[in-house]
Formats: structure tokens, sequence, C-alpha cells
């Protein structure tokens, strides 16, 4: 992810006492966000889940993927 075009940080959040796991990407805009997720980076990136070699997400954690977005707006 780090090569994708427009991409700028990842932050991962691992928790102290639960499951619940915090991934922030930041990009600088969001066709680039779209972008990454149409491509076969991302494709490849995430072929493997829920299969033999993957990770089972049902296994690891008590609840579903959530998943939002947030926009800022700078002072341009």
């Amino acid at each position: 992810i780090e090569h994708e075009p427009g991409f700028s940080a990842i932050r991962v959040l691992r928790p102290l006492s639960s499951d619940t796991y915090v991934i922030l990407t930041l990009w600088n805009d969001e066709a680039s966000f779209k972008n990454w997720q149409q491509s076969k980076a991302y494709e490849n990136a995430h072929k493997k889940r829920d299969s033999e070699d993957g990770v089972k997400q049902q296994a690891i954690f008590s609840q579903p993927s959530y998943v939002t977005t947030f926009y800022a707006v700078g002072n341009e």
C-alpha cells in the first residue's frame, strides 16, 4: 500500500484488552483511495482473506468489520 499513488500514511492500533483493531489509512484524495480499492494491488493484498492460508475473520474476531470514511478539509 505504501507505494500506491496518493497514499500518505497507515496506522495500525492494536488492542490491549479486546479484539478491536483500528486501521487508519490517509490518502491525498478520495480518487486515490478508490483507485487503490479497484487495483490489482488491493486484490492481491486481500486474496488470502478467509482462505486456508489467510486470516479467518470469524475465528479471530467476535464481530464483523466496521468501515467508515472521514474527510479532512485543509486551509488553502
